[in-house]
């Protein structure tokens, strides 16, 4: 808005500045009115087009904020006090800003594509074709209306656009039209083939190919075909397949032997003796009887017109009852011819060598093996513990008594008489490397066998003591007990522990006989007892003596 100043001059003087001013006011209007440059393309102007530009907007918006504090005040009315100090709460508020950013599109005019803008032309006059100016293989066009020529399929002033050959007439296709970048191409519908100009369908007969999958009948039709059943005959579900009207009454129902009708059109076919159902369910073949437990052979079976002929296999010759196979010996028979020895096997044989001879390539004929030989037992005794023989298989160990090999068969390990129950003890038996030694209960002495045991009084003191044991279980109720020996008295029963007790008495003994062997007997017991540091009591009372080694 402009302001026009008055003051009061002359006339004259009025008038010249109402004309200066109204000259300032028509300039100022004229320089705010829009005036088309001749360089500023315009809608309407030759190849001109319109374009959209996107532009960012940036621009700073108030957002109003809030806090919230606690504040300090003086309060009245409080207890005992007329004034006192509290909190209350205050919101505050202020103004903030943030960028915010906003799409702006301007419609602005440029030059079409392939035309271009010269000095201050009124529009776009003169073409610009280049390299990349037409797609899909068109060509830069140097007169007419177009930029480009087109080739056949596509169109637009640049070639972009596929042109759609199925809208006008469908192409010429008699069936149907299928539109492709830059082309067409002709299709029929199903039960017709294209024909040779790519356009026209025919028929196509699909009897021709595997009787149209019918069982009987194919019947051609335009663009299908359906199938039939011939008399006596009905068709199944699937359309293919027929059935049997009245099952076995025609054609036997396609049995080749036997037709057994089941009611509501479903029947089976059977065959005769002798004779299987193939897989066809019609036809029969003649069983084999060596596919049920091999015609009863026992090796292989062979069977011509349904008889069953047994044989063997190699090795084999056929029983008396044509069925099971006995074996042939052929070392017995002269058939192995063998050089030096034969040994049977079932269905087979096998040639031995005598010792120093080996078995030939053709496992009949032997050869002399031509080799120095080694005694097998000089060099760390064969492996043996104890003894070694030299034999053609290698080393043989052996073991001195009272061993035996281990597993490896050339260990000597000791052998356990005493475990084993091989020792001749009759009471106790001690096993040490390579042999045992017996030992006899206590009031017994070991025969000069080694093995048995003889009692010292002609008494065995197991008997004694079983007495003893029978007179205590009578005695139980009596506290104190008292046991007389020859020259000793005891309170309790003496306990001989794993100990010999002999005693030596000076009493004469009954027996006669045996006066003359006491004396020998005496000092060979005393001999035994001082050895094994046994207890002597002598017949002395108060007088007990212990031997030992010492």
């Amino acid at each position: 808005m402009y302001r026009i100043l008055k003051r009061p001059k002359s006339r004259k003087h009025s008038q010249n500045s109402a004309v200066r001013y109204i000259f300032i006011l028509c300039v100022i209007l004229l320089s705010t009115m829009p005036v088309a440059s001749p360089l500023e393309l315009q809608l309407g102007m030759p190849n001109v087009c319109a374009d959209q530009e996107m532009s960012m907007l940036g621009a700073r918006q108030p957002c109003v904020q809030t806090f919230t504090r606690m504040v300090k005040v003086w309060k009245q009315g409080c207890t005992n006090h007329r004034w006192c100090m509290g909190y209350e709460r205050r919101t505050a508020y202020y103004t903030a800003y943030r960028q915010r950013y906003s799409v702006d599109l301007n419609t602005v005019y440029k030059c079409c594509p392939g035309w271009t803008q010269r000095s201050e032309e009124m529009g776009c006059l003169h073409r610009a074709c280049g390299a990349n100016t037409c797609f899909n293989g068109g060509r830069c066009s140097e007169t007419g209306d177009q930029i480009c020529q087109c080739p056949l399929g596509f169109k637009g002033t640049r070639c972009q656009y596929d042109v759609n050959e199925c809208d006008a007439g469908a192409g010429g296709c008699e069936g149907y039209c299928c539109n492709t970048i830059g082309s067409y191409y002709c299709k029929c519908s199903e039960g017709r083939r294209l024909g040779p100009d790519g356009r026209t369908c025919h028929d196509v007969n699909e009897c021709e190919e595997l009787n149209g999958g019918c069982q009987q009948m194919c019947v051609n039709t335009p663009g299908s075909h359906h199938c039939e059943c011939s008399e006596g005959f009905r068709m199944h579900a699937d359309g293919r397949t027929c059935i049997a009207v009245t099952s076995c009454s025609v054609l036997n129902g396609g049995c080749e032997h036997k037709c057994v009708d089941m009611g509501n059109n479903h029947y089976k076919c059977e065959c005769r003796k002798n004779y299987q159902l193939k897989r066809d369910g019609r036809h029969c073949e003649l069983r084999d009887p060596c596919d049920e437990r091999n015609g009863g052979c026992a090796q292989l079976c062979l069977s011509e017109d349904g008889v069953v002929q047994c044989s063997c296999r190699p090795g084999f010759t056929l029983a008396g009852d044509a069925k099971n196979c006995e074996d042939i010996d052929e070392c017995s028979s002269g058939r192995a011819k063998c050089s030096h020895g034969c040994v049977n096997v079932l269905g087979s044989f096998s040639c031995v060598c005598h010792p120093g001879f080996e078995l030939g390539a053709d496992g009949k004929q032997c050869y002399r093996i031509e080799m120095e030989i080694v005694n097998s037992c000089e060099k760390n005794n064969g492996g043996c513990s104890h003894h070694c023989e030299h034999t053609t298989n290698g080393p043989l160990c052996s073991c001195n008594r009272g061993y035996q090999l281990g597993p490896d068969r050339r260990t000597c390990v000791d052998s356990d008489e005493c475990g084993s129950g091989e020792s001749c003890c009759s009471h106790f038996c001690r096993n040490y490397p390579g042999g045992y030694e017996c030992s006899c209960r206590a009031g017994h002495r070991l025969n000069p066998d080694g093995c048995g045991c003889d009692a010292l009084y002609g008494r065995d003191v197991e008997e004694d003591e079983e007495e003893e044991e029978e007179d205590e279980e009578e005695d139980e109720e009596e506290q104190l007990e008292v046991h007389r020996l020859p020259d000793l008295l005891f309170r309790n029963a003496p306990q001989l522990l794993q100990y010999t007790a002999a005693l030596h008495s000076r009493y004469e003994i009954d027996d006669d006989d045996d006066d003359d062997d006491n004396g020998e007997n005496e000092k060979e017991s005393e001999m035994q007892r001082d050895r094994r540091g046994e207890l002597r009591l002598d017949s002395h009372i108060g007088t007990v003596k212990c031997a030992s080694d010492d």
